[in-house]
């Protein structure tokens, strides 16, 4: 299941370049000035990678507890953006890879900002465990070190959802804590929740020290997510990712 964010990049980068002409000839419509705002604001290419000590997903381990190397590629046109994602997973000691596609949109209003779309997950070697969810975020600035947010996601294969209410609270620009309480309704449902650290290493690198548990006992864990039982266990996790976007490299925010 989709952990954090985003392989098979070309058709992603060819989209990209599809896209990026359409930018251009919007531009010559509009004159100078409009360009530089659709080449700055309307038309991006996000991506970035993380090493992080376990990728766990709603409180269970992906990884068996094990590390993970992550990376994701987003093209996006103003409001719009679709994206790939992977990881490398193991479940009982069985190693494979997991490939999420998504898409959708992010509107944003004042002080409130959110994230509507549908992603589909994909397993190299088990394509029937492959699935896909719609989901709906929501932030909100309360004011400026404080950011809550809610989520919403809905598996129509099975109608099982996920929600989850969450906050971040910056004490500076590169120090910061969050954390995130959540219930996933499903044949087992169960709580989760996590809490952690985060420091800002460089302008485009995180480091993040974080805790995740559940409520789930070791019995329920072997139906769930099996065979070993203990892919429910709280954990700390350490986490370094780098994410940025063809604008940081331009200098498109200068």
């Amino acid at each position: 299941m989709w952990g954090n964010r985003k392989y098979p990049f070309a058709a992603v980068l060819t989209a990209a370049v599809v896209l990026a002409g359409g930018t251009a000839a919007i531009a010559a419509d509009v004159g100078e000035e409009e360009y530089e705002i659709v080449d700055e604001h309307m038309f991006d290419v996000a991506f970035g990678a993380a090493l992080t000590s376990d990728y766990i997903s709603r409180g269970i381990t992906q990884t068996d507890h094990h590390a993970a190397v992550q990376g994701y590629i987003e093209p996006s046109i103003g409001i719009f953006y679709a994206g790939i994602w992977a990881s490398n997973v193991a479940f009982g000691g069985v190693g494979d890879v997991e490939v999420d596609y998504y898409a959708g949109i992010r509107p944003e209003f004042d002080a409130l900002s959110f994230d509507f779309g549908y992603l589909q997950w994909t397993y190299l070697n088990d394509p029937a465990s492959n699935g896909g969810e719609f989901y709906a975020l929501g932030y909100a600035t309360i004011y400026d070190p404080l950011t809550l947010g809610a989520a919403f996601y809905f598996n129509p294969g099975d109608s099982s959802t996920y929600v989850e209410a969450n906050a971040d609270f910056a004490f500076s620009d590169t120090f910061g804590a969050s954390g995130a309480l959540g219930y996933v309704n499903a044949d087992i449902p169960y709580t989760t929740w996590n809490a952690g650290l985060y420091y800002v290493v460089h302008d485009y690198a995180t480091l993040d020290l974080r805790y995740t548990d559940t409520n789930l006992s070791t019995a329920d864990c072997l139906n769930l997510a099996g065979p070993i039982g203990n892919e429910c266990d709280a954990r700390v996790m350490l986490s370094l990712s780098v994410d940025l976007a063809i604008s940081d490299l331009s200098g498109g925010d200068e």
